[in-house]
C-alpha cells in the first residue's frame, strides 16, 4: 500500500531523498492543486447559484472554505518540495563535480609519473641520435666526391626519412629536419637550458658526455631493478662459518643466521658459491636485519 502524500513529503524533505523522487511528488501535487482548484471552483458555484437550495448552497459554501484552504497548504508544500529539488540537483552537479575533477586528478598524477619516468631518458636519446646525424654528415661532406666510382654519401636522416637530400617535398616546400628542432631539458625546476641543439663550444662535448652517462644510468637502473629480486639467505650448520656476500644494499656478513636481501641473480650466485643456501624469499616477506652481528658497515 502506498504511504499517504504527507509521509511521502516528510521523506522527500529528508537527507536520503532523490532528486527524481522528488520531482515525481512535484508533479503529483501540481495534479491534486489542479484537481482541489476545479473542485474549489464548481461547489463556489454551486454556493452563488440561485437554483441551489439554502442548505445545498451553505453546504457548498462550507466546503468551498475547506477547498480553500487545502489549495493554501497543497502549494506550500509545492514551494517546499521545490526548495528541496533544487537542493539535491545542486548537490547532485556538485558530487559530479567532484567525482570528475577526482578521477581527472588521478590521470594527471599517472601521467604526471610516466613522465617523469619515461622521458628524460627519451629526451637523452634523442639528442644521442641528433648527436650521431651531425657527426655522421660532417663525415660524408667530409668524403666530397670520392671518386673511383664510389657514391656520394647521402644524409642518414634523409635515407631514414625517405626524403630528397634537399630538404624540399615534391611540391618545392622545406621539410623541417630533426636537426633543427630545440629539446628542453626535462627538470625545469633550476632553469629553462636545452638539451639541444648542443652550443658548438669546448661545453659540448661534456654536455654530449653527461646525455650519454645519464642515458647510461638511466638504463643501468632499470636493468637492475629488473633484474633483483628478495632472497633468503641461509648459513650451513658448520660452528664458525662465516661469509661476505654483496646484495643491493651493500655487504653483509653472514654468520649463524639467516637474513632476507634484495640481490642479483649475480650476487644470489656468488653468495651460493660461498656455501650459503639462497631461496626465493615469499611475496611479500618483511627484508630483515641479520642478527649476531651479520650486518657489516
Amino acid at each position: 500500500m502506498a504511504k499517504p502524500l504527507d509521509a511521502r513529503i516528510a521523506s522527500a524533505l529528508s537527507q536520503d531523498a532523490r532528486a527524481a523522487t522528488v520531482a515525481d511528488l512535484i508533479d503529483e501535487l501540481a495534479a491534486q492543486i489542479d484537481a482541489t482548484k476545479a473542485e474549489h471552483d464548481r461547489l463556489d458555484a454551486i454556493s452563488k447559484s440561485a437554483t441551489a437550495s439554502e442548505d445545498e448552497a451553505e453546504a457548498a459554501a462550507d466546503e468551498v472554505t475547506k477547498l480553500a484552504r487545502r489549495m493554501v497548504r497543497l502549494e506550500a508544500k509545492r514551494e517546499q518540495l521545490r526548495a528541496r529539488h533544487a537542493d539535491l540537483l545542486a548537490s547532485d552537479r556538485r558530487k559530479a563535480a567532484t567525482d570528475r575533477h577526482t578521477a581527472a586528478k588521478a590521470r594527471r598524477d599517472e601521467l604526471v609519473a610516466d613522465l617523469r619516468r619515461e622521458v628524460p631518458g627519451l629526451l637523452d636519446k634523442l639528442v644521442e641520435f641528433l648527436v650521431r646525424i651531425e657527426a655522421s654528415e660532417a663525415e660524408c661532406q667530409g668524403l666530397g666526391n670520392p671518386g673511383y666510382g664510389l657514391e656520394m654519401l647521402e644524409s642518414a636522416e634523409a635515407l631514414a626519412r625517405g626524403c630528397a637530400s634537399h630538404w624540399r617535398n615534391g611540391f618545392g616546400s622545406p621539410i623541417t629536419r630533426l636537426t633543427q628542432m630545440r629539446i628542453p631539458e626535462f627538470d625545469a625546476s633550476t632553469g629553462a637550458r636545452n638539451l639541444w641543439p648542443v652550443p658548438h663550444n669546448p661545453m659540448a662535448s661534456v654536455q654530449q658526455a653527461e646525455a650519454a652517462e645519464r642515458q647510461r644510468r638511466h638504463l643501468e637502473q632499470e636493468r637492475r631493478l629488473a633484474e633483483t629480486k628478495t632472497y633468503r639467505i641461509t648459513p650451513p650448520e658448520t660452528p664458525g662459518f662465516q661469509a661476505i656476500v654483496e646484495t643491493q644494499t651493500g655487504k653483509k656478513r653472514v654468520t649463524s643466521s639467516s637474513l632476507i636481501a634484495r640481490m642479483t641473480p649475480a650476487q644470489a650466485g656468488a653468495a651460493r658459491t660461498a656455501g650459503l643456501a639462497v631461496e626465493p624469499a615469499p611475496d611479500g616477506q618483511t627484508i630483515g636485519m641479520p642478527q649476531s652481528g651479520a650486518f657489516l658497515s
